[in-house]
């Protein structure tokens, strides 16, 4: 399986139609010439989200352990 990197044109699809509620990974995928599977790796990639707000990673939160008193 050869792969194919992901031009400027195909990002800006991508971006624009990724988005809107009507425009399914099918379907862009269709547009760009790509499968289904790729247009989502690489929406991921690209930290977008389906609702059009950009994705980040979650900060963990880290919680401080309590000691236990011994026994």
């Amino acid at each position: 399986m050869s792969r194919k990197a992901w031009t400027e044109e195909e990002d800006f699809f991508l971006r624009e139609l990724w988005p809107t509620q009507n425009h399914s990974a099918e379907i862009i995928g269709g547009i760009v010439g790509r499968s289904r599977g790729a247009v989502i790796g690489r929406a991921q990639r690209l930290g977008l989200s389906k609702n059009g707000t950009p994705r980040g990673r979650r900060k963990r939160v880290l919680v401080p352990r309590v000691e236990r008193a011994a026994q």
